[in-house]
């Protein structure tokens, strides 16, 4: 994995991420508060370039102690939009909004670390 600082302006970071060489890659747009990052927005380009890109957009920023609109777009197409949000126990539940075949579904997932252990739990409604 290859991650590389693409752009820095104060606390505001554009990270770049390579999983594996000639693989697709990862942009991550994220402001840094001093005890937690706020994502604003998340990209994965396939190796194809930016036309396929797909984006997650959030406004405001997504973090783990709040509450944010969420546009997913492949190029410059939208094609979902919805709400995430976090409980008391930080987990993040993320309310699709449109279009209408997705409405009132839900996915809640939550992160749990353990010494070496990463566990990521997931449910769908």
């Amino acid at each position: 994995m290859n991650i590389q600082t693409a752009k820095l302006d104060g606390k505001h970071v554009t990270l770049s991420v390579e999983v594996a060489p000639g693989a697709g890659r990862r942009a991550i747009e994220a402001d840094w508060d001093g005890t937690a990052w706020h994502y604003d927005q998340l990209k994965f380009i396939p190796h194809t370039g930016e036309k396929a890109a797909l984006t997650l957009e959030f406004a405001p920023a997504l973090s783990s102690d709040g509450r944010s609109t969420m546009e997913m777009t492949v190029g410059k197409k939208k094609i979902v939009s919805g709400v995430f949000s976090t409980d008391e126990a930080k987990q993040l539940t993320l309310s699709f909004k449109s279009p209408d075949w997705v409405k009132s579904k839900t996915v809640t997932a939550s992160l749990t670390a353990t010494g070496n252990d990463v566990e990521l739990k997931s449910t769908t409604h």
